[in-house]
């Protein structure tokens, strides 16, 4: 909220078209398509966590299943076999029971990766509004360097949840494709919509040229008094036009 605020201050002052009223709704606006999107975002992502509840890299280790892992039990390495049927001997690590049922629930939640959908979300969403915002000359240089920075943060926090053994590769990539496409619907939705609002208001106000508005002939000789605007038989070629008047 804060970049956007910045960022909309930034583009006035160098401007200088906007109103105070057109400022703060532009700022309202693009929070409110951003949060929006982020909660869809993280609805999404929600959604697949607990439908699909892929195990996380760590979860032998935080489990630690009271299992003998022999050929008798894991099978071989061309023929496995999957279990189901285990339970959790604790960690050292979590002495409280509450705390390590809590993380062991969440050790099962590795599909998607929460935190890489949404940086990729969120800093998509600003490189894209910071392309549409800032046009200016000035801001040839600096524009390109912070949609940079906003990659680069995207790509190392999606990069450390496999180095920190938090999601598997795939997880990360699957939460990065869900947030790219999310950003790029989000700012689609507001586009459409803002165009679809100019083309409203420029309707209603060519269509109010078409009225007929009655008009009253002053000392009219033969002219019919109940005359519209517009209307060439109703007028007297002998009366001077300022002699018309709603």
């Amino acid at each position: 909220m804060i970049f956007f605020l910045n960022l909309e201050f930034s583009v006035v002052r160098t401007s200088g078209a906007k109103s105070l009223a057109e400022f703060f709704r532009s700022v309202y606006s693009v929070n409110v398509t951003f949060f929006f999107g982020a909660a869809a975002n993280q609805l999404i992502t929600d959604i697949c966590k607990y439908s699909i509840g892929r195990l996380r890299p760590h979860f032998l280790s935080l489990c630690n299943p009271n299992l003998t892992l022999d050929e008798a039990t894991c099978g071989t390495p061309l023929e496995p076999k999957y279990i189901t049927d285990f339970a959790c001997s604790g960690s050292d690590l979590f002495p409280s029971e509450p705390e390590y049922l809590d993380r062991v629930r969440d050790s099962r939640l590795s599909f998607l990766s929460g935190h890489a959908s949404l940086s990729a979300y969120s800093m998509l969403f600003a490189i894209i509004y910071i392309q549409r915002k800032l046009t200016n000359r000035n801001y040839r240089l600096v524009k390109p360097l912070i949609q940079v920075g906003c990659s680069l943060f995207a790509i190392y926090t999606s990069l450390s949840r496999i180095s920190d053994y938090k999601h598997h590769p795939e997880d990360v990539i699957g939460g990065a494709v869900l947030g790219s496409l999310v950003a790029v619907l989000a700012h689609f939705i507001s586009t459409n919509s803002v165009k679809q609002g100019g083309e409203a208001v420029e309707q209603a106000t060519s269509t109010t040229t078409l009225l007929n508005l009655p008009v009253r002939c002053v000392n009219c000789k033969g002219g019919s008094r109940g005359a519209t605007a517009g209307s060439s038989k109703t007028k007297n070629p002998g009366i001077p036009p300022d002699k018309y008047f709603l």
